[in-house]
């Protein structure tokens, strides 16, 4: 069954949707640059694993790069993961890809008035950039992400902050994540969770 059937089927009032990995394939350019800058520092076997584990997804960049290079004699982790951030910020707003079929979900349950919001460990600049470029900035009434008083996934904070800005019953509303630690987290808040996998 694909997942607008599913949705309709379930007929929520409320949808909270991921956005990295469900709504936009962020993980593949993320994993791209990560081995491109592993690569240019002479790590190319790091780098060619990078590329292609797909595991590594939901983990903050420090705690992935530390992961990754914490055996590397005289590699600043700190350092690296501050680059690969900025270095991300920039190449993102360009090059993220928006997933057609979720947005397609997103413009029909507006139609129907179902309220929407976005649950993202994510950056909110960058999500603001790809919604406005497909055109559905409007479909959200909250964007929720980290900060310092509400921890990121997989607590259940902001799962619990979003269904409150929505202003309806746990009951009413449904989770699309593709993570684990978005499934725990969505779960842990007494949320019922569609998991999907959009992207390769």
């Amino acid at each position: 069954m694909s997942l607008g059937a599913s949705i309709e089927r379930i007929a929520p009032k409320g949808i909270v949707w991921d956005f990295d990995g469900v709504l936009c394939d962020s993980a593949r350019l993320f994993r791209e640059l990560i081995g491109e800058k592993l690569e240019a520092r002479g790590l190319q076997k790091v780098g060619a694993r990078v590329r292609s584990d797909t595991t590594l997804t939901g983990l903050d960049t420090k705690d992935l790069v530390a992961h990754l290079l914490g055996e590397v004699r005289g590699f600043d982790v700190s350092e690296f993961a501050r680059e690969l951030e900025e270095a991300y910020e920039r190449v993102a707003s360009g090059r993220l890809s928006i997933d057609t079929q979720a947005i397609s979900i997103v413009r029909r349950a507006r139609r129907r008035g179902v309220d929407q919001c976005i649950v993202s460990n994510g950056r909110p600049g960058l999500i603001r950039v790809q919604l406005a470029k497909s055109g559905v900035t409007e479909a959200f009434n909250c964007i929720v992400t980290p900060t310092q008083s509400l921890p990121p996934k997989p607590s259940p904070a902001m799962y619990q902050v979003a269904v409150n800005a929505l202003g309806l019953d746990l009951s009413d509303c449904i989770v699309i994540e593709d993570s684990e630690i978005g499934v725990i987290g969505a779960g842990a808040a007494g949320l019922r969770v569609v998991t999907v996998a959009l992207f390769p």
